[in-house]
């Protein structure tokens, strides 16, 4: 499935794994994640749902004022769709960077 986490240095690393913590690298501190799509007509990518490992992306324990998400996706929008908040426009809400 399509899976992505959050580490608290703003990463977001994005697969297609079986469980989430397939995605992380020595010394990641995951901070959450969940499920990602890329919606063609709306231009952008969309995160959603929740991590079994790790839970829902826990934004506000980013640690820097950044996120970063390879170059891949640039020229979509960054959005998370919440259940309590409705959808979050991240890429307006943050600086992105590309890597």
């Amino acid at each position: 499935m399509q899976k992505f986490i959050l580490t608290s240095r703003g990463v977001l690393r994005f697969g297609d794994v079986i469980f989430h913590k397939d995605l992380l690298e020595p010394c990641d501190h995951c901070v959450g994640g969940g499920y990602w799509e890329i919606d063609p007509s709306g231009m952008s990518l969309r995160l959603h749902g929740h991590s079994t490992d790790f839970g829902s992306p826990k934004w506000s324990m980013v640690q820097t004022e950044s996120l970063k998400i390879p170059c891949r996706y640039q020229g979509l929008s960054l959005l998370w769709e919440d259940n309590y908040e409705g959808t979050v426009n991240l890429s307006a809400d943050w600086k992105i960077e590309y890597v």
